[in-house]
């Protein structure tokens, strides 16, 4: 299943930290207005 997250504030951070400690899914697509959550949320997730 693809996975597509726009926004990675609290919620869309925990929605995707439950997906992945979950592995539910085939590809997980993240979207924020500026990518410095994004790199927060993958050097806490990796």
């Amino acid at each position: 299943m693809k996975i597509a997250i726009i926004g990675t504030g609290n919620l869309g951070s925990s929605i995707a930290k439950g997906l992945i400690s979950n592995k539910s899914f085939t590809s997980l697509y993240l979207s924020d207005k500026t990518q410095q959550q994004l790199k927060f949320l993958m050097k806490r997730t990796m």
